[in-house]
């Protein structure tokens, strides 16, 4: 039923994204501000990518 509603590109796509999250999380709570801003625009461009990868797969 999801895959009729929601691109399966999406699904995959936010599939990725959502495994970054635990390491980045876990880092930038013991880290200086300059590094989480770091790892933000590291998961800025793993979602570019991510999606890159997603649509790649699904076409």
């Amino acid at each position: 039923m999801l895959g009729a509603v929601v691109p399966w590109y999406i699904i995959l796509g936010e599939t990725l994204v959502g495994l970054a999250l635990p390491f980045l999380v876990s880092r930038s709570g013991k880290s200086h501000w300059i590094w989480s801003a770091v790892n933000g625009l590291l998961l800025g461009l793993w979602i570019w990518i991510s999606y890159f990868i997603a649509i790649t797969i699904t076409g």
